[in-house]
């Protein structure tokens, strides 16, 4: 009876154990309409840029892609740190519904996501460079940073202090710096899949992974401007089960 008894205690933390890893892991992956229609939702909202010329200085809205490029074009741009964050998000969301557009629902997929560890054989020059980034020499030395970092590694291969995977995200503090005066900032890099879909017209799913990069910390005022630019989105591709995946251009 012991022996019985001892064995339906370790069935049941078994089931349970399986029901965590499954919430924790969990992929919840949306439709390409669903998600194109989230998109378009937001370019709706739109914003505002500052446009100055010889006789005129004024704040022009846009309410659409087309409006936001034109006025870029008119090299109006975003005089604040709110203005200049949405500015770039906007950007990155035009460029991404441009790509959606374009793709296919497909059943031929390589990707396998129902590990934990699928994240691991991604390549690690998925890792964008961190957000708040203000002077041209500062980008040179964080582009160097980052290549010596992420170059010809995969995921797994990146030494972090810390990582975990819940309900689908993948978080990995890349460094924790101690600051004097202040305390601990943590160079974080989180990122989760959204959907699978042909994008190239190959007749096989590229996988969508969106995320952020950016330093936090719960002790040091950071300021609003460390923020921009923390959003990033790329395409993978996979032809064969066991290739590690391309990032497409």
């Amino acid at each position: 009876m012991k022996i019985i008894s001892k064995m339906v205690i370790i069935t049941i933390l078994l089931f349970l154990s399986n029901q965590l890893f499954a919430q924790n892991t969990s992929l919840a992956l949306v439709s390409l309409e669903e998600h194109l229609e989230n998109l378009m939702n937001w370019e709706a909202k739109g914003g505002e840029l500052l446009c100055v010329s010889e006789k005129s200085k004024e704040r022009i809205k846009y309410k659409s892609c087309e409006q936001f490029l034109n006025l870029q074009e008119q090299r109006c741009y975003g005089d604040s740190t709110l203005w200049m964050s949405r500015s770039l998000g906007y950007r990155k969301l035009c460029k991404e519904m441009k790509i959606l557009r374009n793709g296919q629902t497909v059943t031929t997929n390589f990707f396998d996501l129902n590990s934990s560890d699928w994240w691991k054989s991604l390549p690690a020059e998925i890792i964008p460079l961190s957000a708040g980034i203000y002077s041209e020499r500062t980008l040179e030395a964080e582009k160097s940073k980052l290549e010596k970092m992420v170059n010809g590694k995969l995921l797994k291969d990146i030494k972090t202090p810390k990582q975990s995977v819940k309900n689908g995200v993948i978080t990995l503090i890349l460094n924790i710096e101690e600051r004097d005066l202040c305390g601990e900032v943590h160079d974080v890099f989180e990122f989760s899949p959204v959907l699978l879909a042909d994008f190239d017209n190959d007749g096989v799913a590229e996988l969508l992974i969106k995320g952020s990069r950016m330093n936090t910390s719960k002790t040091c005022h950071l300021g609003s401007g460390n923020y921009l630019g923390a959003s990033f989105s790329v395409l993978l591709k996979k032809t064969k089960s066991m290739e590690v995946p391309t990032i497409l251009p």
